[in-house]
């Protein structure tokens, strides 16, 4: 498939009244009967014409041609230019996973580890990039990784800030004319330890056993619980 723009410069437009565009199987032949592109048929103008996009390219095309045409049909010789059909990923990845290996809050670090798309044939490499919750890409991309033909990974250096607005890691299939239009994500876990002390800590033994204790241990919250999911215990050998 293909769309876009054919420009034709013209060294004399003569008795031509259009210029009729073909795809060609070489440089001087079409390709088929259905070979037809489009008509321009204002010469007064820059010769432009538009197609596509998703306009079916004939197999063994190799060349567009263009012909000057009147009412009494189309010249026998034709201009030619190469034709390259140019064509972004269309698998995507397999799979992507990220584990937040920076313990500091709103800090990360660790791999992007890449699952290889299932056909790789038109795929160079990932590019990967930070996204939004609404789906939209924040920032320019964290990096490219080439293909390998196995898993491959892209390391986020240890106290990279998290982005305002990020809320997931998208990784897309890309080659030299572009990449693939939709991604694989996942969403990412900001991993950190706490950061405030419990607020105190007290414990009276009620068990009046020798080498038994019993009792209620109180631990007093800290001053901020928001990285706080729940207190533990340990003995230890001093204060």
């Amino acid at each position: 498939q293909a769309g876009g723009v054919i420009t034709v410069v013209m060294a004399e437009i003569g008795t031509a009244t259009e210029v009729v565009l073909r795809w060609g199987q070489n440089a001087t032949a079409v390709v088929s009967e259905q070979s037809l592109i489009g008509t321009i048929s204002d010469l007064s103008q820059t010769l432009v014409l538009r197609f596509g996009p998703d306009t079916i390219v004939p197999p063994d095309t190799t060349h567009v041609l263009a012909f000057a045409a009147n009412s009494d049909g189309e010249a026998r010789r034709s201009s030619a230019v190469r034709f390259v059909d140019r064509s972004v990923p269309t698998f995507p990845a397999a799979g992507v996973s990220f584990v937040d290996t920076d313990s500091r809050p709103l800090q990360l670090g660790g791999a992007v580890s890449i699952t290889p798309a299932e056909d790789e044939g038109t795929v160079a490499g990932y590019a990967i990039y930070w996204e939004s919750a609404e789906g939209q890409r924040v920032g320019s991309a964290l990096g490219r990784v080439d293909k390998t033909g196995a898993l491959v990974a892209h390391r986020i250096a240890r106290g990279t800030p998290w982005p305002a607005n990020a809320s997931r890691l998208v990784v897309h299939s890309v080659n030299s004319d572009g990449e693939m239009r939709d991604g694989v994500g996942v969403a990412v876990v900001d991993r950190a330890i706490p950061t405030h002390l419990a607020g105190g800590l007290s414990f009276t033994d009620t068990d009046v056993d020798g080498g038994q204790i019993g009792g209620v241990v109180r631990v007093a919250r800290a001053a901020d619980e928001a990285a706080v999911d729940q207190y533990v215990l340990y003995w230890g050998a001093g204060p």
